[in-house]
């Protein structure tokens, strides 16, 4: 039943290093049990970080996504818009629920993941795209098993609550995998202590293990589930 409902995966971040930090783990499990996984990063640009004291050009996010990507092995990526992060609030969100819609429709995956919604605009904006485009629908219904919020350690500042179930899934065999291609994205790493530092990271895998009563998991929360 799992494999049915992991047979086909779309993880949509909105920016590169989401995807691994929200379900770096699931990703890889998928992927070792033979289905497939697809990323759609919505925006990639230029941004002045201050823990490196300088501007991270576009091009090496992309290319840190691609390492980071082809590590765990995923079977397709892209990213959908240019030089709008941290800017997608300015951005018509018909733009990315018509992005998101078409790649959905070429996919067809039978299960899609979506960002948490945390303090942090671009991710608010992105669910809430998502969230419009997955609504219940005959076209989709044939196919589409599970639809997901992942999270990340920025969770814990967030006003959202959402109203949903809570999947765990036991990551132990993948969390070196997780970690590792979280260091791929080098220019998003972070001292030890902060709260997407690959230690942080680490612990937080950990601490939803606790929950779930294995030494390491992720957790969603699920927005629909058909078997």
């Amino acid at each position: 039943m799992m494999n049915d409902v992991f047979k086909r995966v779309l993880v949509v971040s909105p920016h590169a290093d989401d995807e691994v930090i929200g379900c770096g783990g699931l990703i890889k499990k998928v992927i070792n049990m033979g289905g497939e996984v697809f990323v759609v990063v919505v925006s990639i640009g230029d941004i002045n970080f201050y823990h490196l004291d300088r501007v991270v050009t576009k091009e090496e996010r992309k290319e840190e996504l691609r390492h980071a990507l082809n590590y765990l092995g995923v079977t397709g990526f892209c990213t959908l818009f240019d030089d709008y992060e941290s800017l997608m609030d300015t951005m018509p969100i018909r733009n990315i629920i018509s992005a998101l819609d078409n790649h959905i429709d070429k996919i067809k995956p039978t299960t899609v993941l979506l960002p948490y919604p945390s303090f942090h605009q671009d991710h608010k904006i992105v669910f809430n795209a998502g969230f419009a485009v997955l609504r219940p629908s005959p076209r989709r219904n044939g196919q589409l098993k599970l639809t997901a919020g992942y999270e990340y350690p920025f969770v814990t500042w967030t006003n959202e609550t959402l109203q949903t179930s809570c999947l765990y899934v036991n990551i132990t065999d993948e969390i070196d995998d997780k970690i590792e291609a979280l260091r791929c994205h080098k220019s998003q790493l972070r001292e030890s202590g902060h709260l997407i530092s690959p230690e942080s990271v680490r612990l937080w895998a950990e601490k939803r293990g606790m929950d779930a009563g294995c030494p390491y998991s992720e957790m969603f929360y699920v927005l629909r589930l058909r078997l």
